[in-house]
């Protein structure tokens, strides 16, 4: 999987909570305070990932006010290997042959998930399970289309 970063995008939200403490130093007379943005009253309004955020901020003690420019990092990372549940050993991302079955029906498909190179333990995640329950609904079908009387 090769994962292509863009310049920026926006959050779909008005307010975002960030987990971060902005740490900032008055310049005017060296008073520090602490921000924090992960709750309460301090949050960014409609932010911009991967693109400059202007801040205002002021010093509660000499009322002084300036701008300092921030930056909210979105990344995505491809998922190669995640630890096993049942026995703590590997699991590998990998597409592999599975047969789905509904009655007297069965279908061989082909079945992305993680799957532990230390027992039989297999994780389905994310759109994972469609293709298998997309298949299982499909044998469904054809079971109630065949048992229907013409």
């Amino acid at each position: 999987m090769k994962i292509i970063p863009t310049k920026g995008c926006d959050s779909e939200g008005k307010r975002m909570h960030v987990p971060a403490i902005v740490e900032v130093v008055c310049p005017k007379c060296g008073c520090a305070y602490k921000r924090d943005y992960s709750h309460g009253d301090h949050y960014f309004s409609y932010p911009a990932f991967n693109t400059p955020i202007t801040l205002n901020l002021y010093c509660p003690e000499c009322l002084h006010e300036w701008v300092s420019v921030v930056q909210i990092n979105l990344s995505l990372t491809a998922i190669e290997k995640i630890p096993c549940h049942e026995c703590g050993r590997d699991m590998i991302r990998d597409v592999r042959p599975c047969t789905i079955r509904y009655q007297d029906r069965s279908a061989e498909i082909q079945q992305p998930g993680f799957y532990c190179t230390g027992c039989a333990e297999v994780v389905l995640v994310g759109d994972d399970g469609d293709r298998a329950d997309n298949w299982l609904r499909r044998l469904q079908r054809e079971a109630a289309a065949e048992g229907t009387p013409k």
